[in-house]
């Protein structure tokens, strides 16, 4: 999944357009809702206030470490983008943030009847969907356009972030990763992906980091995962640090290359897989004196 994220952030690889805007807008947007769909699975675990501040206090770690890691490409000055950074994240490490908020949010409620937490997780996701879409057709011009053309209004822990998380945790709280899913809906439910994909790219709907048939590929593709690895977990935790790896340091190696592949490209995004999966794992060996790098 981290390598689907470093093909969005390149972009431009394949010749044919729609098939590029399929892969790009459709299948490599899957990555981060698979992220934290595993990330809400475990947080069921978090059942305590103490576990809690473990758990924030490790993704407060995190965060600062990249973001001073990343200063060289964000920091310009004191203005507008450096509150923009400093609070919702540069570039990748928004997510780190979203997770954080979200996390508290989901904490909070937990107590709430879980209807109300899957319904209100459907209802925030339908929310964010809609601001995306008014903003990626241009309906409303002036302060209106440029607000819901504004990445983080929905890019966010409300609207993207806790619903995933939220489903995450239904699954573990339920068992339903003991179910088994059939191949036959995993591929049916990804035509779906690929159906939302190529209308969205039809009416011009061009920015999808939010995608509806997500909500349904994903647990699905998550609990089909699950079972298929049910017998051999013993490498899961250090697959987890190398998906954290790449994810995190992908930009150090995409900033660098696009200096010399300004048009991207099959090349650019070889290195870059190669570049960070190699750092990520040099990360996984330092880490036992940095805990808090991944």
């Amino acid at each position: 999944m981290s390598f689907l994220i470093i093909f969005l952030h390149v972009g431009n690889v394949f010749s044919f357009r729609e098939i590029n805007f399929i892969f790009v807008n459709g299948i490599c947007r899957l990555g981060v809702p698979f992220f934290l769909i595993v990330s809400g699975y475990y947080f069921y675990n978090v059942s305590d206030y103490d576990k809690l501040k473990v758990w924030m206090f490790r993704l407060l770690k995190l965060y600062i470490f990249w973001t001073i890691i990343y200063i060289p490409f964000w920091f310009s000055g004191v203005n507008l983008s450096l509150i923009v950074n400093l609070f919702n994240g540069y570039y990748v490490l928004w997510y780190i943030v979203g997770l954080l908020f979200a996390g508290i949010l989901l904490f909070l409620l937990r107590n709430k009847n879980d209807i109300f937490i899957f319904y209100l997780s459907i209802t925030l996701f339908v929310i964010g969907y809609i601001f995306q879409l008014l903003g990626n057709l241009h309906i409303f011009s002036g302060f209106w356009g440029k607000l819901l053309n504004f990445l983080p209004l929905y890019r966010n822990f409300l609207f993207d972030c806790f619903p995933l998380l939220a489903i995450g945790m239904l699954i573990n709280k339920y068992g339903f990763e003991k179910r088994k899913i059939s191949i036959n809906m995993v591929i049916i439910s990804f035509i779906f992906v690929i159906i939302e994909s190529a209308f969205n790219g039809f009416i011009g709907n061009r920015r999808l980091d939010l995608l509806v048939t997500s909500l349904f590929f994903v647990p699905i593709f998550f609990i089909f995962l699950f079972n298929l690895n049910s017998n051999s977990n013993s490498n899961v935790k250090k697959l987890s640090f190398f998906a954290s790896g790449v994810y995190l340091s992908q930009i150090l190696f995409l900033n660098s290359f696009e200096k010399i592949f300004p048009e991207k490209g099959w090349v650019m995004f070889v290195l870059v897989v190669i570049c960070s999966s190699l750092f990520s794992l040099f990360l996984i060996k330092i880490r036992r004196w940095i805990p808090y790098i991944i």
